[in-house]
């Protein structure tokens, strides 16, 4: 398929998984590895991180959250592994995203995606499978950095509250890594969970970003408005993220973040509660 008929393809709603733009992948500096933390929330306190960070970037806007407790939650969060990236400098938690899995307890549960669009219209999706094959696939949502640390999202040159002048002017290059710095940390949680196919809904931008990271998504349909942008349904397949793990691989600093996560992850309730033992989901009693 030459770049004319992607770009058609483009047009239509529709990318085909594999299909790039010409950019080759671009993973984050070591010195963006070396200003944040990536964590899985395997406790209260950072799970109320990622909440609270969700909160600034989501529930301002009248739309969700419990805006006396300054946290937004919803019932996804009972069956997700959220992660939280913290600014190390400062200790400030600054972005996040969860992963949210099968329903063990009923596997034909829907997916947020599939309450918030019609995907009956895509044929062969594992949306239509089996029960248990539906523990093949997840969601990434509730992706999100806070406004101070995305590109242009303070005052040039002031820092949020507390955090050091000198150290946030010697950190502005790096600072630019972290969305990419969170896609590879749902890679290696996608893969390492045996997730054949990852779902999204989300802008357009969004899926620009992660190519150029490398998780190549396929836009399932059209966009559809949901509140303070329009969003698409996309999905990206298992290839996509192990090819972005290799790459990962030959850097020390990636590699060493995704066994740390790998790590974290034979501890999280969540995974337990929902029938994952180690990294293959115990399928039997569905």
């Amino acid at each position: 398929m030459n770049m004319r008929q992607i770009d058609q393809r483009h047009q239509q709603g529709h990318v085909p998984i594999g299909a790039t733009s010409g950019r080759r992948t671009i993973l984050p500096k070591q010195e963006t590895f070396e200003i944040f933390d990536l964590e899985v929330a395997n406790d209260r306190r950072r799970m109320s991180d990622c909440h609270s960070v969700r909160w600034h970037v989501f529930g301002q806007d009248g739309t969700s959250g419990d805006e006396c407790r300054g946290m937004e939650t919803d019932a996804m969060d009972s069956r997700s592994v959220q992660v939280i990236c913290y600014h190390r400098a400062s200790g400030m938690p600054c972005a996040t995203f969860r992963i949210v899995l099968c329903n063990a307890e009923d596997p034909l549960a829907k997916f947020p995606i599939e309450e918030k669009t019609d995907l009956t219209s895509v044929s062969g999706r594992l949306f239509r499978h089996m029960p248990t094959r539906r523990f093949g696939i997840a969601e990434i949502s509730r992706f999100c950095i806070l406004k101070e640390f995305r590109r242009g999202g303070v005052e040039e040159g002031a820092p949020p509250a507390g955090i050091d002048p000198r150290v946030w002017a010697s950190e502005e290059r790096h600072r630019l890594g972290l969305a990419g710095l969170l896609w590879l940390g749902a890679a290696e949680i996608a893969c390492h969970l045996h997730v054949e196919q990852l779902y999204a809904l989300m802008e357009t931008r969004l899926a620009r970003l992660a190519e150029i990271t490398g998780v190549l998504f396929e836009q399932l349909g059209p966009e559809v408005p949901r509140p303070g942008a329009m969003r698409a349904p996309y999905v990206a397949g298992q290839s996509s993220l192990r090819s972005l793990l290799a790459k990962a691989n030959g850097m020390d600093v990636a590699k060493r973040l995704c066994e740390d996560i790998a790590g974290q992850l034979s501890k999280n309730p969540i995974l337990h509660r929902h029938g994952y033992a180690g990294t293959m989901p115990q399928v039997a009693s569905c």
